[in-house]
């Protein structure tokens, strides 16, 4: 699933409402850009009400509070495959950290041309030159030429 990047004034207003929010909910009034005393907030009070809806809407215009908030949750959709779902932490997904260890052995071998035999239908022979031999452009087009052989397409 994708969805439109949250913008900063996005994330800044949703981090506005947050305390507003929690301001209201350890029982105090929203701190004000003109007032710094500190007031009660009583939800039996209307007038008190008042001033905080006008001051949450006030803050969603400044940014698109549902584009963070669902942005998250299609962050944190087990199927994108983005985080590590066991982890009670944000943490990348392991097949992405796997990725990458894969890209660091290729990259490790694309700097020390590698000649490739595919000539094989099943297999790949690789020898390695340190100083001297193939591009690293040269190894990437051996292996996009091995695996549509195999019948398979890079993923790059």
């Amino acid at each position: 699933m994708k969805m439109a990047r949250a913008s900063d004034a996005d994330i800044d207003a949703v981090l506005e409402i947050s305390q507003i929010l929690s301001d209201l909910d350890r029982g105090y009034m929203p701190a004000s850009d003109e007032d710094e005393r500190i007031e009660w907030f009583d939800e039996d009070d209307a007038e008190q009400c008042q001033v905080v809806l006008k001051k949450i809407l006030k803050v969603c215009q400044k940014g698109n509070v549902f584009r963070v908030a669902f942005g998250m949750a299609v962050v944190l959709d087990p199927r994108n495959e983005l985080l590590d779902p066991d982890a009670d932490t944000i943490e990348v997904h392991p097949k992405i950290v796997a990725a990458m260890k894969s890209d660091e052995r290729y990259q490790w071998l694309r700097r020390r041309a590698v000649m490739i035999d595919g000539s094989s239908d099943t297999a790949m022979t690789l020898t390695l030159f340190y100083d001297e031999g193939p591009t690293g452009e040269f190894l990437d087009d051996q292996i996009d030429d091995f695996l549509k052989a195999q019948g398979k397409e890079a993923q790059c």
